[in-house]
């Protein structure tokens, strides 16, 4: 049979046809196919066909569909978002790629679940957001020179976007400097947004540290700041800075204030809200690092010094801004000289702005020869003097009257000399046995109330005023007037009804405080209404007041520290206070006062009390063996005095201490009975008359909580003179007790002042010029000192001396001056070592 030889060649170039597909298709798939990586959510298929040899071409990419603004992570077909003659970045079936033409594809990242996702164009790259389940995802692309990177990729992390839920639809704006290359992103936040910077070099978005001028009397937080809060953008809006400081520092202006921006040696980024940054200033530091000031200006032209990466806001000082003052500390400055000697200083309060202190010293015949730490050192007439920084920054050169001059600031060395072992606790009471005597047990009460106060009111109060850690209470007043119960927290008056607490308006009185490691807020003891008048003993403004319904004042009444107020069955009031009860008219006329009456005190209610730091405090505890009457100071606030032998007892509201790290002490004087606190003495006869109230408000800045020094409330009683001499805080009082005038001996802000020893007319006293470090254990060696003081109360001449170490003035013993320190390690609370020092050696 004969063949046509055309027909064998047609079927066999078909058969080689069909093969060569087979083996094509087979090859493609197995070496141009990403195995899918699927999940429960979704299925990713298999990446465009695209030839091993040829690859992708431009021409390819270029039908493909360009993405808008948004699109969708799961569209099966390939979306453009970036495209030139060498590469593309597209969109496909849940997952980001990367091309190079004539290149395999990568994958650069795989969205887990469905997403609507947002592009922003920022200069040559994308910021690309979306949600993931609760969490916020971000990821930056943006094209790349490098050999084999067609382009340059981060993921985003931040732990807050999964906490918060920020995602693309939370973001109000984005603003872009083509500039600098930073975009400034706002998320809608609860109460108020929240911003960060995004620097591409990066793989973070950083948080603005938010810095609000700090006004006196204005709340932190409710700045104006707040109340600029972005209207939503669709688009992106271009801002450029206003102002290059140096390599990648910068300024930008807003509608909200100034962002600062730095990623050099400065290293910050700071939000102001209204301020204006005018001028940045390196200082030096001595032993560290150079730091940095911005000068801003509020809309008033005020001036303002902000020491960058803090919230601390400095008056303006003219001379500080001179390029050739240093820095030994974050709040102070100096300028030294061959003839001066200036300091700046910041003083900070608590809750309160700083205040600025300048002080210039002359130089006299003093020569400079080295610095030491903190220390200067000098040559006077042939000796060698130091001077502490600390002390020319913090001494206050007025007290006293003394006038200003560098010799109360100067030292001279002190050798140490041999210690002895010893124990003695730190900060303690004074040693003393306890014991135990039948008193009337305490009377406290847990709410300060005219009768028992409702669960529903309990719970409404407790609910809006005592949330948080408890670490402050404020001061709380319940009384039942009529048949409604009234609230009053610190000065607010609130009415409770219908099952809430309304406010009924702000009473104008005065309150205070007693800080330990907690607060608790004292304010008016009693009030009540009678017709529609209102009748509020202000115990701590030592009146007794009558408002209108309005609470605006009608007449007051001066009354020293009222504390309870009673309705007459002839509708007059009587009205409890030191002076002890006086009967008034409605219009708070006097009609008698009479002293207040002892009460027998029921057999039940006598038991055996504890003389001793935690029940009545030995310093608080006084027989009197003439009258037979025990005076004692009882919780919370009260001066009791007792007659054991008839068991009657009267009681007195004299309130609590401020700094409640000391006792209340009752001390008999001449004819007389002290009971002194830390800013006040109330004087009484020996039979319990109230004489007068001698007031000695605490000074500013304050040494309380954390910063209360280890002589607070140490004193030493001249009886023959008549007068007291006490540690209150950063300084030392006199307090005439005849004249009932008080001024300060000494102060020195910010140091931790030791115990006073009286001998002979001189106060003795240690001092570590940096309250800061009396808990370190890990003080500089150059800043590891003690002074010891030595001050003439006559004349107000001021001695130091320098000794290396902590020491604590302890007692003076046959004309020898006894120190105490720890023993090693720093911070034991009962082992320590006493050194004795000639008294004659530390006077002059």
């Amino acid at each position: 049979m004969r063949v046509d030889r055309s027909k064998l060649i047609f079927i066999a170039l078909l058969l080689l046809i069909v093969l060569l597909e087979v083996v094509y298709s087979f090859h493609h798939k197995k070496v141009e196919t990403i195995a899918p990586q699927t999940t429960a959510i979704i299925e990713v298929k298999p990446l465009p066909v695209i030839d091993q040899e040829q690859g992708l071409t431009y021409n390819e990419a270029n039908a493909w569909l360009k993405i808008g603004d948004t699109f969708a992570t799961d569209a099966d077909t390939p979306q453009v978002i970036y495209l030139s003659n060498q590469k593309v970045l597209y969109v496909r079936d849940s997952q980001l790629f990367s091309v190079s033409f004539n290149k395999a594809p990568v994958s650069l990242y795989r969205w887990e679940s469905t997403a609507q996702a947002q592009i922003w164009r920022l200069g040559n790259g994308f910021l690309i957001g979306s949600m993931q389940g609760t969490t916020g995802v971000f990821q930056y692309v943006r094209p790349s020179d490098k050999e084999g990177m067609p382009f340059e990729y981060h993921e985003i992390k931040d732990p807050r976007f999964k906490d918060q839920a920020y995602g693309p639809e939370k973001v109000l704006e984005i603003k872009y400097s083509p500039e600098t290359d930073l975009a400034f992103i706002t998320f809608a936040q609860q109460p108020n947004p929240i911003e960060y910077i995004f620097d591409p070099n990066s793989s973070l978005f950083q948080a603005l540290q938010l810095e609000l001028n700090v006004e006196p009397g204005q709340d932190y937080y409710a700045h104006s700041y707040f109340l600029h809060k972005p209207v939503p953008q669709k688009n992106l809006v271009i801002i450029n800075p206003v102002k290059k400081w140096a390599d990648k520092t910068f300024t930008f202006e807003d509608e909200r204030g100034t962002i600062f921006y730095s990623k050099n040696d400065i290293n910050s980024i700071m939000r102001f809200g209204d301020l204006k940054v005018v001028q940045l200033k390196q200082i030096l530091q001595d032993g560290g690092s150079p730091q940095y000031y911005l000068r801003v200006k509020d809309k008033a032209n005020n001036d303002f010094i902000n020491r960058i990466g803090t919230q601390a806001f400095y008056p303006f000082s003219e001379k500080m801004w001179h390029e050739d003052w240093n820095s030994f500390h974050e709040n102070a400055f100096y300028h030294l000289d061959a003839k001066n000697l200036e300091t700046v200083s910041y003083e900070c309060d608590i809750c309160k702005p700083f205040k600025i202190k300048s002080e210039a010293y002359s130089l006299d015949s003093l020569r400079y020869v080295e610095k030491l730490g903190p220390l200067l050192k000098f040559t006077q007439n042939g000796n060698d003097v130091l001077l502490s920084l600390y002390d020319a920054t913090r001494y206050e050169t007025s007290t006293n009257g003394i006038s200003q001059h560098i010799s109360q600031i100067l030292m001279k060395d002190l050798a140490l000399h041999e210690t002895s072992a010893g124990d003695k606790p730190f900060r303690g009471n004074e040693a003393e046995p306890k014991k135990t005597i039948e008193l009337p047990a305490m009377q406290n009460s847990e709410q300060n109330t005219n009768m028992p106060v409702p669960e529903d009111v309990l719970k409404v109060v407790s609910d809006q005023f005592f949330s948080g850690s408890g670490d402050a209470s404020p001061s709380v007043l319940y009384r039942k007037v009529g048949t409604s119960w009234y609230v009053l927290i610190e000065t607010k008056l609130y009415v409770f009804q219908d099952k809430k607490l309304n406010e009924v308006g702000t009473l104008p009185i005065k309150t205070t405080i007693q800080i330990t490691n907690y607060s608790i807020g004292l304010g008016a003891q009693d009030f009540t209404k009678l017709a529609d008048d209102w009748f509020v003993a202000d115990t701590v403004g030592n009146r007794i007041l009558k408002l209108d319904q309005k609470l605006n004042i009608v007449k007051e009444l001066p009354l020293p520290s009222p504390s309870a107020i009673h309705i007459t069955e002839t509708e007059q009031l009587v009205v409890v206070s030191l002076k002890g009860e006086t009967l008034l008219s409605q219009q708070l006329d006097i009609l008698h006062t009479t002293e207040i009456k002892y009460a027998k005190v029921p057999t039940n209610q006598i038991e055996a009390r504890e003389i001793s730091g935690y029940d009545i405090k030995p310093n608080s505890f006084y027989e009197d063996k003439t009258t037979q009457i025990l005076w004692y100071f009882d919780w919370p606030g009260y001066l009791r005095l007792y007659v054991p032998k008839t068991k009657e007892l009267r009681s007195y509201y004299v309130g609590l201490m401020y700094n409640g790290s000391g006792d209340v002490r009752i001390i008999p004087y001449q004819d007389k009975i002290l009971i002194m606190f830390d800013n006040r003495i109330q004087l009484f006869q020996h039979d319990g008359t109230w004489i007068k109230t001698i007031d000695f408000p605490r000074g500013e800045p304050d040494a309380i909580y954390t910063n209360t020094t280890e002589g607070e409330n140490s004193f030493y009683f001249d009886q023959p003179n008549n007068m007291i001499y006490l540690v209150q805080g950063f300084r030392i009082l006199s307090i005439d007790l005849l004249k009932g005038e008080v001024a300060p001996l000494f102060q020195q802000n910010n140091g931790n002042l030791g115990k006073i020893i009286y001998d002979k007319g001189r106060l003795y006293f240690t001092l570590q010029p940096n309250i800061e470090q009396q808990f370190s254990n890990e003080i500089p060696a150059e800043e590891d000192w003690t002074e010891i003081c030595n001050l003439e109360i006559s004349t107000g001449k001021l001695n130091r001396y320098h000794m290396k170490g902590k020491w604590s003035t302890d007692r003076l013993d046959q004309d020898q001056l006894v120190l105490w320190s720890y023993d090693k390690p720093r911070g034991s609370t009962t082992k320590g070592v006493y050194m004795r020092y000639p008294v004659h050696e530390l006077n002059g």
